[in-house]
């Protein structure tokens, strides 16, 4: 029972991400386009931190991202319980997204 409670978690935080992704629009004007990227929301699993990120960051870093296009949160429960996980990344993306709203188009 226990496993199929963090499958479960591990799959909602990937549809999440999922769903973020999905979520920017696409650039229209040519020279935005060539010049900005979409953000990465990066969500760990089970016993995990936002430091599992690091050294992705880094080599993300070193093709141009810039810190502002790359997030990382560190989940409050690392056992899986969902509803303090869930707040937590609720206040994660929500401000994150509203401070990438002007840069892709979003009103």
């Amino acid at each position: 029972m226990k496993r199929k409670m963090q499958f479960m978690m591990l799959f909602s935080m990937l549809a999440l991400l999922l769903a973020i992704t999905c979520a920017w629009s696409p650039m229209t004007n040519t020279a935005e386009a060539a010049t900005a990227r979409v953000p990465v929301v990066f969500v760990h699993g089970l016993t995990g931190s936002d430091t599992n990120f690091d050294s992705i960051k880094s080599y993300l870093l070193g093709q141009g991202w810039s810190e502002d296009e790359l997030y990382a949160i560190d989940l409050p429960s690392k056992s899986g319980h969902q509803e303090l996980n869930s707040a937590a990344l609720a206040s994660f993306v929500d401000p994150a997204n509203r401070t990438l709203e002007s840069p892709y188009g979003r009103a």
